[in-house]
C-alpha cells in the first residue's frame, strides 16, 4: 500500500537543540507498506476449517522537511521521522471457518462465516507523542497491537451460469490497551462484486465496489493523530487457475473517496497478489 502524509509542525513537535529559526515548518512523509501473508487452512471435515495466517511486514519510509517558504531542508535530522526501512512480524491470526451453505446443482446460494483472534506477536512501540513532547527519538510505525483482537468475516455468494456475485464483510475489534497504553483501531470492511470468466476456462475476473471504516487508534485513551479513516474503493481483480492444485490471483484497490481524521494522509493505491495451493494430506477414498 502506498500512502502520503504531511502536517504542519506544532509547538509540541519542535526539535530539541535546534534554534527556532532553523526549525522545520512541516513534515512530509511517503510510505510504501508491504505485507507477505503466509496462510494455511486445515479442513478436518466437510463444512469446517481452521486457518492460520502469519504476516511478514515491511515499511519503506521517506521523510522530507520544509521551512516557512516551502524550501526543503537538506540533511535535516528529526526525532520524529527519518528515512528508514522497517521489517518484522505482524500479529498472526487464527480463525475457525464454517461453510454454512454450499452452492450445488439444486440451489445457487453459498454462505461462509468465520471467527477468530489475532495473537500479539508483532512488535509495538511506546507512545510516540509523549516521547516527542519529551524531546526523545521515537517511532510511529510498528506492526503489532500488543493485544488479542477478535476477528470476524462472512461471505454470501450467488452462482449463476458463467458468473457469480458476492457480498462480504469482515473486520477486527480492539477491546483494550496494550502495555504502552495503545489501543489499536477497529476496522470494518465490506464489498459487493461480480465474478465472471467471460467464457474462458482458466481465468476469472472480479469487479467490485468496496468500503472500509477504520476507527481511530488511541494512546492512553486519547485519539491518535492522523488515525481513523473512511474509504470507498473500486476493486479490480483477476485469477488464473494454473492447474487443479495451483492458482494465482491479483487485486487492485483504488480509493475513489477517502476521509481521514485530521486530513493529513492520502492512500492512492493498494495491490494484492495471492498464490494458492489446494491439496489433501490423504488420498481420497473411492466413496469420495
Amino acid at each position: 500500500m502506498w500512502t502520503h502524509a504531511e502536517h504542519a509542525v506544532s509547538p509540541k513537535q519542535l526539535e530539541p537543540n535546534i534554534a527556532l529559526e532553523d526549525q522545520a515548518s512541516d513534515h512530509v512523509l511517503d510510505f510504501a507498506l508491504y505485507a507477505l501473508r503466509l496462510r494455511g487452512e486445515y479442513v478436518p471435515t466437510d463444512g469446517w476449517a481452521v486457518a492460520l495466517q502469519v504476516p511478514i511486514q515491511a515499511a519503506d519510509v521517506h521523510a522530507h522537511f520544509h521551512d516557512d517558504e516551502g524550501t526543503e531542508l537538506k540533511n535535516f535530522e528529526s526525532i520524529h521521522h527519518r528515512d528508514e526501512l522497517l521489517t518484522g512480524l505482524g500479529d498472526p491470526e487464527v480463525t475457525g471457518i464454517w461453510q454454512v451453505v454450499s452452492a450445488n446443482a439444486d440451489q445457487p446460494w453459498s454462505l461462509q462465516v468465520s471467527l477468530g483472534v489475532s495473537v500479539p506477536v508483532g512488535g509495538t512501540e511506546p507512545d510516540p507523542y509523549e516521547l516527542g513532547e519529551w524531546g526523545l527519538t521515537h517511532q510511529h510505525v510498528f506492526f503489532g497491537t500488543g493485544t488479542f483482537d477478535p476477528l470476524f468475516a462472512a461471505e454470501l455468494r450467488y452462482v449463476g451460469s458463467g458468473w457469480a456475485s458476492r457480498l462480504w464483510t469482515g473486520g477486527r475489534v480492539s477491546l483494550y490497551a496494550n502495555g504502552h497504553g495503545y489501543t489499536g483501531p477497529g476496522v470494518t470492511e465490506a464489498g459487493l462484486g461480480l465474478l465472471t470468466s467471460f467464457g474462458l476456462s482458466q481465468v476469472s475476473f472480479l469487479l467490485e465496489v468496496g468500503a472500509l471504516h477504520e476507527a481511530p487508534a488511541r494512546w492512553a485513551g486519547d485519539l491518535a493523530k492522523n488515525s481513523g479513516r473512511t474509504e470507498i474503493l473500486a476493486n479490480l481483480g483477476m485469477s488464473w487457475m494454473v492447474n487443479a492444485d495451483w492458482s494465482v490471483s491479483g487485486l487492485i484497490k483504488r480509493p475513489v473517496y477517502t476521509e481521514v481524521l485530521g486530513g493529513q494522509m492520502e492512500i492512492p493505491l493498494l495491490t494484492v497478489l495471492s498464490v494458492t495451493y489446494v491439496g489433501s494430506l490423504q488420498e481420497p477414498s473411492p466413496a469420495q
